[in-house]
């Protein structure tokens, strides 16, 4: 007969193996285990583990503080060699067979396993047990503080970190949800289906074998962990623990069975849960306790708990909160700045208490780095999560995501699981898995895979309904359903398994209109090309199907070099369909745009316009413009013209005049808003000369890596090539001064020179295709026709205040690196505003966002009150 315990009474000297052999003392002839049709009592669970922990000690000389590796399949003997490890002094490293082979040789060799426990080992010491002693070692002395095991995650470098647990560290976890266990009741422990390697799966070895409870070992793997014939057999359970992603499975193995006997109380944690995962239970006709625990490996398995019954939750399909935190743990929800982050206010997660592990195994700045001092209690530290959160009204904790997932695409604060919520929200949507694609082009895009409720005749319109709950730049380039989801050997969604992306339509119910004549043929292919896409009609949107501004580069310069004929890169905003642009090439002459491109029209604020550099196009601050405030305006001013770039403008003070004629038309009151990248920096600073000369009221003139060198000053020809030879011949005795200094260091930073701009501009290969040459062949024309105006500009100073925005190359320009060269031109003074990244990476993501904050913030402070 059981002799129960209502909670796990432990002493502070205690570890997990003293409290199972009090627990073998009182019920040792009850059933501890079972896998198949086999079973072992606790009082056999004990000696087996005795004897293995000889074995261990004499065959493998194991002492105190090794690690053992755990590498079996499942059966008893799992754990009968995890306690059997833990009673040798050594700590068990979880590996699971199923891993590829250089992972496996990874963690062994990371870690220095003394020794390997698999298969084949512990059928060796099988048919040798009877040789060693029954009873514990006698030389082994555990104690709280030494390691219990050591379990790997991933790595952010790409290699797998080992996170160090103590003895303490999971009592301490074990005694605070001692409540998942019913002591009073002749209930099976639990169903043991989850892998070691998984961190969840250590509430299914230990909590059942503190309290006398039998452990059901799963048979199945994979997608088959729940097809075992003992699953129904040895029900009901106390608990059965999950990840959101096996839900389905369990409830399609379970069939019409009487479900309301299975289980007490289900333990669902490793992924964000949502009300649409309950509904499942719901529909099933299952009533049955939830807790929704939230916890990271470094954390001991769980740190906060919700607890709720099934149907007492409202159906609507929402996040479920993650709780409160256990007992002897705290958790902070903290700014950037470490500061606490008021109720409602999204930060980031900070878990200090008993159940902080002792950090990584041989990785002494990481865990510095992670598990740094708490500011709330200099006794303890705290470890910085990367999880996402916010204290709900009642005190409950919701979760939101990564942090390493919620800025890479544009640099706001996109939490991947916001998205996700959304999108289960639509009535069609059954569950939802956005992901960040950043393997096309240069600019990164969310693709989000959905799996239907049920078979769907009509999809909805996804970007309006999320148009409705979240910003624009949260709605997904990509949406594509799945029947299924691929999972990972811990249950959780295999993000590195899912389908290449494909081009969902909002309208399927209209026939797909293919292209019909040969140029539509001919872009569609070219579109399929560089998109990835293997199919894509006549209307189908270039920038809704996940094109980018570089991608934009490479299809005008491929349609470009078919036609013959020349189009800013800005023509792709106007015609952006196989059909638009086909129409456009069919009409017999050259295509002639505006030099006002609309990035962002919208918005009552006063409008920025954003003047093009040497290069002439404005398309690369596209994706810039998503980082403003959602009321405001955004206007590129680009070159314009046709074939050649020579006739186009004769001086800056022409191409300034046309620009301004172009700016009154958007806004003929002002005030006006002028900012220029690189040279343009000297047409935004000749604009906002003669529109003062006009009486315009001039708010703002920003530079944005930018230099006015010296020649500019002066107002004849003669005069800017004297200074020009002077400046170039300093530059030259520079460079030779480095070279004499050190030749080989001087063409390795040409080299990087040249491979960081065809990286940056041209794909990740440092090979220019035939398209990329193009591109390249129209920004040297194009930067030529700027120098040839600019070599006869004169600057003149004007009563006007600069604001220059310096990238952290500047200093290499051979001008002032403090004012780059402006500081005589603003009689009204210049204000130096540091971009703390290269000229290139200001202007493409995550890093524009610096850049639009910078112009942003400046924005407001001068029209502040209009």
């Amino acid at each position: 007969m059981i002799q129960p315990i209502a909670s796990i009474n432990s002493k502070e000297t205690d570890t997990i193996v003293d409290l199972f052999v009090q627990q073998v003392a009182r019920t040792p002839d009850e059933i501890a285990v079972v896998f198949k049709d086999r079973q072992l009592t606790y009082g056999e669970l004990n000696t087996l583990s005795n004897q293995l922990a000889h074995y261990l000690i004499l065959e493998k000389s194991l002492v105190s503080g090794d690690f053992v590796g755990l590498m079996q399949d499942r059966s008893e003997m799992l754990i009968v060699s995890i306690l059997g490890i833990l009673k040798s002094g050594a700590a068990y490293v979880p590996i699971d067979p199923t891993y590829p082979k250089q992972r496996i040789e990874y963690l062994q060799h990371d870690c220095n396993c003394k020794f390997t426990l698999d298969n084949e080992s512990i059928a060796n010491f099988l048919a040798a047990k009877e040789n060693y002693a029954a009873t514990a070692p006698s030389g082994v002395s555990l104690k709280p503080n030494d390691l219990a095991y050591i379990i790997y995650t991933s790595g952010s470098t790409g290699k797998p970190k080992g996170v160090m647990i103590e003895h303490q560290n999971l009592l301490h976890y074990l005694c605070s949800v001692s409540d998942y266990i019913d002591a009073n009741s002749n209930h099976s422990g639990c169903f043991a289906h989850l892998s070691l390697s998984f961190d969840a799966s250590i509430t299914e070895v230990f909590l059942s074998l503190l309290f006398g409870k039998k452990i059901v070992v799963s048979s199945g793997t994979g997608l088959k962990i729940f097809d075992d014939v003992n699953l129904l057999k040895y029900a009901p359970y106390d608990f059965i623990k999950l990840t959101p992603s096996h839900i389905s499975i369990l409830l399609s193995v379970i069939g019409k069975e009487p479900r309301n006997q299975l289980v007490t109380k289900f333990i669902i944690g490793g992924e964000a849960l949502y009300n649409y995962h309950i509904n499942q239970f719901r529909l099933a006709g299952i009533d049955a306790k939830i807790v929704n625990e939230y916890g990271p490996t470094e954390a001991t398995v769980g740190c906060s708990v919700y607890e709720f019954n099934i149907f007492d939750t409202p159906q609507a399909s929402e996040s479920i909160p993650i709780g409160k935190p256990i007992s002897n743990s705290q958790i902070y929800v903290l700014d950037e700045n470490k500061n606490l982050s008021p109720a409602g206010e999204i930060g980031e997660i900070y878990i200090a208490g008993n159940g902080i592990a002792r950090g990584y195994f041989n990785r002494e700045e990481l865990t510095s780095k992670k598990f740094c001092n708490n500011p709330f209690d200099a006794r303890t530290k705290m470890y910085k999560s990367g999880d996402l959160a916010k204290w709900l009204p009642d005190g409950n904790l919701m979760f939101f995501g990564r942090i390493d997932e919620q800025v890479k695409i544009t640099g706001h604060r996109i939490e991947l699981a916001e998205i996700e919520a959304a999108l289960i929200a639509i009535p069609q949507i059954k569950l939802a898995c956005v992901v960040l694609d950043a393997h096309v082009g240069s600019e990164p895009r969310l693709i989000a895979y959905l799996q239907p409720t049920n078979s769907i005749d009509k999809h909805p319109n996804l970007r309006e309904e999320l148009s409705k709950v979240v910003p624009s730049f949260m709605i997904p380039n990509i949406f594509m359903w799945v029947s299924d989801f691929p999972l990972t050997t811990n249950g959780k969604i295999d993000k590195k398994s899912l389908p290449a992306p494909e081009y969902i339509r909002e309208n399927v119910d209209t026939q797909l209109r293919k292209p019909g004549t040969e140029i539509e043929k001919e872009i569609a292919k070219m579109w399929s090309e560089v998109l990835q896409l293997k199919e894509i009609a006549i209307d189908d949107d270039f920038f809704e199907m996940g094109g980018t501004s570089i991608m934009a580069v490479q299809v005008v310069a491929e349609i470009e070099k078919s036609t013959g004929k020349r189009f800013p890169l800005s023509v792709l905003f106007e015609y952006s369909t196989v059909e638009k642009f086909a129409k456009l090439i069919d009409e017999d002459a050259e295509h002639q745009a505006d030099c006002i491109v609309p990035i962002k029209s919208n918005g009552s604020k006063v409008p920025l316009f954003m003047v093009h550099g040497g290069g002439l196009d404005v398309l690369y601050f596209a994706n810039m413009s998503k980082h403003l405030d959602e009321d405001q305006p955004f206007y590129g001013i680009q070159g314009v013209g046709t074939k050649s770039f020579d006739d186009w403008y004769t001086s800056v003070e022409d191409m300034a005049a046309n620009y301004i004629e172009a700016i009154l038309k958007v806004n003929p009151n002002g005030p006006y808003a002028i900012a220029g990248y690189c040279v343009g920096g000297i047409v935004a600073f000749e604009i906002s000369r003669q529109l003062l000369q006009q009486g315009k009221n001039v708010s703002l003139t920003a530079v944005l890596d930018s230099y006015a060198d010296s020649s500019y000053y002066y107002k004849t020809y003669q005069q800017k090539k004297i200074i020009r030879h002077y400046l170039r011949t300093r530059r030259r005795l520079l460079y030779l001064t480095e070279m004499l200094t050190s030749v080989k260091a001087f063409k390795k930073r040409l080299n990087a020179k040249k491979e960081y701009i065809l990286k940056k501009h041209f794909e990740e290969n440092n090979t220019l295709s035939e398209q990329d040459e193009l591109a390249f062949q129209r920004f040297v024309e194009a930067t030529g026709m700027m120098h040839r105006i600019l070599d006869q500009y004169h600057l003149k100073p004007q009563s006007v205040k600069i604001d220059v925005l310096r990238s952290k190359d500047d200093n290499m320009r051979g001008v002032s690196p403090k004012h780059l060269g402006w500081k005589k031109a603003a009689r009204k003074g210049i204000i130096i505003h540091d971009i703390p990244v290269s000229d290139f990476d200001m202007r493409i993501a995550p890093h524009d966002k610096i850049l639009a904050t910078m112009l942003q913030d400046l924005l407001n402070e001068r029209h502040a009150g209009i």
